[in-house]
């Protein structure tokens, strides 16, 4: 059988046009690793949680749930046997919902950015995203290269903190020592003033 050219190219049309739409939806480890830390810094928790690893999830819920049964004053201020039935991805999110300083670091970072260097790959299913966090602190810009790991999950790249509470909170672990050490000297300076 013999297709002709307008024929061969009608059959092809559809292929040709999913293309481009496959290959935007693909974001690079750079991309996803950047829109990760936008979320967090804007607050954005639902969009953030989305960009997490289900391994990273199912792990920070077990570990949630394995601590609040060993201590038995946290656990009472939480419904254990409810978190167990909700899907990891909603106990992430409620813990982060929950933190405190959640608003007060939203705040902080408002100056901070991600600077992407590019990433190293491992494999094809593993990246590590290589970037420099910069700020203004204290009056002082400030810089602190770092590294994020994403995992492959359905054909998208997704954020592996890792197996561990700093893990999970890595992206915002800094932050936090940012924001203890503003507080400290905001609070010193204060009260060596008249």
């Amino acid at each position: 059988m013999r297709f002709t050219p307008l024929l061969r190219g009608a059959l092809l049309l559809p292929l040709f046009l999913a293309l481009p739409a496959r290959a935007a939806a693909q974001e690079t480890p750079e991309e996803v690793a950047l829109a990760y830390f936008e979320h967090f810094k804007e607050g954005r928790l639902a969009e953030l949680t989305a960009l997490t690893h289900p391994r990273a999830l199912a792990w920070f819920k077990n570990a949630l749930i394995t601590a609040l049964e060993q201590d038995s004053a946290d656990a009472a201020d939480l419904d254990v046997d409810a978190l167990r039935v909700l899907p990891p991805d909603s106990v992430y999110l409620r813990m982060l919902n929950a933190a405190p300083e959640g608003n007060r670091l939203g705040a902080l970072m408002v100056d901070m950015r991600m600077e992407p260097l590019g990433h190293l790959a491992q494999g094809d299913s593993l990246a590590h995203v290589v970037y420099v966090g910069r700020g203004n602190l204290m009056g002082a810009e400030a810089a602190q290269t770092m590294a994020v790991t994403l995992r492959r999950h359905q054909d998208r790249w997704l954020v592996d903190p890792g197996d561990g509470l700093l893990g999970m909170l890595g992206t915002s672990v800094m932050y936090l020592l940012i924001a203890a050490t503003m507080e400290g000297r905001t609070t010193g300076a204060a009260r060596a003033r008249p």
